[in-house]
């Protein structure tokens, strides 16, 4: 699972990106933002060096108070297509390890929900579909801005 947040600003490899946007996943953090002279500025840094490791423990706050409102989101979301999810505690206190743990329940999460719409989907055959959305399909949720879009996709 990827996650994408906004930064205001960050200091990576000694330059201060300001308006920045990271994407975090299981290897690699990637950031974007507009360095210092006003030019537009990719880093990406393997998830265990130390400056990846320094921006998100810098920013575990604050990716900690956006991951509780997306598993806000996603419960609400199973309880509308009737799926009880727990949400999980996480004890660590490597911030990296807390991230990709924390990304791999929203992981299990999103395909609780995702089972529940398609068994909803299922139940009233919708159309003339006559074949069952039920197998390899996963709901994903999208997040582009203030947007957020629940997507079925059909895995290969």
């Amino acid at each position: 699972m990827e996650f994408l947040a906004p930064l205001n600003s960050v200091n990576v490899g000694g330059r201060l990106l300001s308006n920045a946007k990271v994407s975090i996943s299981d290897k690699y953090v990637f950031i974007i933002g507009i360095g210092p002279d006003g030019s537009y500025e990719e880093r990406l840094l393997e998830i265990n060096s130390d400056e990846a490791r320094q921006i998100i423990n810098s920013s575990k706050d604050y990716f900690g108070e956006l991951l509780d409102r997306l598993d806000e989101l996603i419960i609400n979301v199973g309880r509308e297509v009737n799926v009880n999810i727990n949400a999980k505690s996480i004890e660590t206190e490597d911030p990296i390890q807390y991230l990709m743990k924390r990304l791999n329940n929203h992981d299990e999460y999103l395909k609780l929900v995702g089972d529940g719409w398609r068994r909803i989907l299922d139940s009233v055959r919708l159309g003339k579909v006559s074949i069952n959305l039920a197998g390899s399909d996963r709901i994903y949720v999208t997040h582009s801005g203030n947007n957020i879009t629940l997507n079925l996709v059909a895995e290969p």
